[in-house]
């Protein structure tokens, strides 16, 4: 006997064939999958707090790569996380509400900012005062990070002591007088003023002294 024909489905019937059944599964796994943006969010902050780990255990240059690569890391997603705030909308969310992910976009710019700030702190532990400066330098340039006042004096003390160990005590004393404008209180910040100024008025004194004895020399 013949074989029966295959039944073919109706208008509002569900065709279960393999390739529908594929996409099915393909787009299920696709909501299912984080963002580019979370994923990189997450394994940057990992990879932070294992440099922050270093640091405090006193491996300078571990902490210096492993900041680098958290900062590699974001970088690969910084564009997207831009498009992300500025965007009107985001996952059909008006943009006034907030979402996981536009938490996520908002963390790119933040962990880039702690990072350079940390970057900048391994530095200054690792002897490389014009590294240390470099990364402030580039913290001081950021335009996306939330404002904080503590970061921008920690930022400022720490290139002021970059520049200290530069010789460029001008410049460092001006770096603590902005660091003091976020953290009036702070007396790590008076008390390195006051070694800077002295600092300067000694070297001050040394020229003149130097010059005077070449008058009569």
């Amino acid at each position: 006997a013949p074989a029966p024909a295959r039944a073919t489905a109706g208008p509002h019937e569900f065709d279960p064939t393999p390739n529908l059944t594929q996409q099915f599964d393909g787009l299920r796994d696709h909501l299912a999958a984080k963002n580019p943006v979370e994923t990189a969010v997450e394994a940057a902050r990992a990879v932070k707090a294992s440099a922050n780990d270093a640091l405090k255990a006193g491996d300078a240059a571990a902490a210096t790569q492993r900041y680098k690569k958290a900062l590699d890391i974001l970088d690969d997603v910084f564009l997207r996380a831009r498009q992300l705030l500025i965007g009107g909308e985001v996952l059909r969310h008006d943009a006034a509400h907030e979402t996981p992910l536009r938490r996520a976009a908002r963390d790119v710019f933040l962990l880039e900012a702690e990072c350079w700030l940390n970057l900048g702190q391994a530095r200054l532990a690792a002897g490389d005062a014009a590294g240390a400066l470099k990364a402030c330098e580039t913290y001081f340039d950021l335009k996306d990070a939330p404002p904080s006042p503590a970061r921008s004096a920690k930022a400022h003390f720490r290139a002021a002591t970059a520049l200290e160990r530069l010789g460029r005590l001008y410049e460092a004393e001006e770096a603590l007088v902005k660091a003091r404008e976020h953290a009036p209180d702070d007396r790590g910040i008076l008390r390195a003023r006051q070694r800077v100024r002295a600092a300067r008025e000694a070297k001050k004194a040394g020229v003149a002294k130097a010059s005077f004895k070449g008058v009569f020399a």
